[in-house]
């Protein structure tokens, strides 16, 4: 049974995260560049929403043969597919990665079903979908809640979720460097909220301290909602997942 929160009289909720498998970065994430979420591996890895293959050089260093597919036609990928009905049989890739695709698919759901379809038993499924960032030709934006759901839902076990790029980084990147080049969005985050996230963390607890004591409600609040804050705020939601059966 899930534990009632305080202030909440009786009421069962769910946790913010799922301490058996849902793992989060105790920090803002004010970086641009996304690290993949799979682990170094062997067999051949499909990349969904592939692209022109900008993640081709950095799956290939994991140790896997990569394979690309999208929608529209690209001299770099291998194929063309649709992701709600992948042109491959059974079980025949050792991981699938979505790379900021999720969102724009029509049926996430049978997106997903279907990479569950292609991935062998024990096979990886990761990636990263939009959570507070701009309209994108976008369907669906996902909280952590939504994506474990959908992941459970067509018969993944999640291994880890975390925040990839908080929604300072993209929204800034929305707003200045898209289409000028001029790369600000990083710099801004760094400089400018970070030191404003901290500042306002700071005083919070010190606040708190200060008034109510360190075993004070009110001082164990403000440290859990920081602690919270990474997912709260991300811009971008990375997920790794495994097929078990």
């Amino acid at each position: 049974m899930y534990e009632s929160q305080a202030g909440r009289g009786n009421v069962r909720r769910k946790p913010f995260v799922s301490d058996s498998y849902v793992l989060t970065d105790n920090r803002l994430v004010y970086d641009w560049k996304v690290p993949l979420t799979l682990p170094p591996g062997r067999g051949v890895c499909l990349d969904v929403g592939a692209g022109w293959g900008r993640l081709r050089g950095r799956i290939e260093a994991l140790g896997y043969t990569w394979v690309g597919l999208d929608i529209l036609h690209d001299s770099e990928l291998t194929c063309m597919g649709d992701a709600e009905r992948l042109p491959f049989k059974d079980c025949c890739f050792d991981a699938v990665y979505m790379n900021e695709a999720l969102e724009h698919f029509a049926d996430p759901w049978a997106a997903v079903a279907e990479a569950r379809r292609v991935t062998k038993p024990g096979g990886l499924f990761g990636g990263s979908v939009a959570f507070l960032t701009r309209f994108h030709d976008s369907y669906f934006h996902f909280t952590h809640w939504g994506l474990e759901q959908l992941l459970e839902s067509r018969g993944f076990r999640l291994v880890s979720i975390r925040p990839g790029p908080s929604m300072f980084v993209t929204l800034t990147h929305s707003l200045l460097d898209e289409g000028s080049g001029l790369g600000l969005a990083p710099i801004i985050a760094t400089w400018l909220f970070r030191p404003l996230v901290a500042t306002l963390y700071g005083v919070a607890k010190l606040y708190t301290l200060v008034r109510y004591g360190r075993s004070s409600e009110s001082y164990q609040r403000v440290k859990a909602f920081y602690s919270k804050a990474p997912l709260m705020f991300a811009g971008d939601i990375l997920w790794l997942a495994k097929k078990e059966q």
